[in-house]
C-alpha cells in the first residue's frame, strides 16, 4: 500500500515497475464532480508512460431470460 495522490502514484509505479498496460475502470462522474476534483483515470490517462485501458461500468444490469 502507498499513500498520495492516486494518478501520481500510478503513473510512479508504471514508471518503476516498466509496465506495459495500465487497466483502469471508470464510473461516470458528473461534469460537476469532474470540474471540481478532477478524475484520476484522465490524469493517468494523459501523463502515463504507457497505453492505458479505460473500462466503463455497464449502465444496466441484464437479467438471463429463462
Amino acid at each position: 500500500m502507498v499513500q498520495g495522490k492516486p494518478s501520481a502514484e500510478i503513473i510512479r509505479f508504471a514508471r518503476e515497475g516498466d509496465v506495459d498496460m495500465i487497466v483502469l475502470g471508470t464510473h461516470g462522474k458528473g461534469m460537476l464532480d469532474q470540474a471540481l476534483f478532477g478524475s484520476t483515470t484522465e490524469r493517468v490517462v494523459r501523463r502515463a508512460p504507457c497505453p492505458v485501458l479505460t473500462v466503463r461500468q455497464a449502465e444496466h444490469e441484464f437479467v438471463e431470460g429463462d
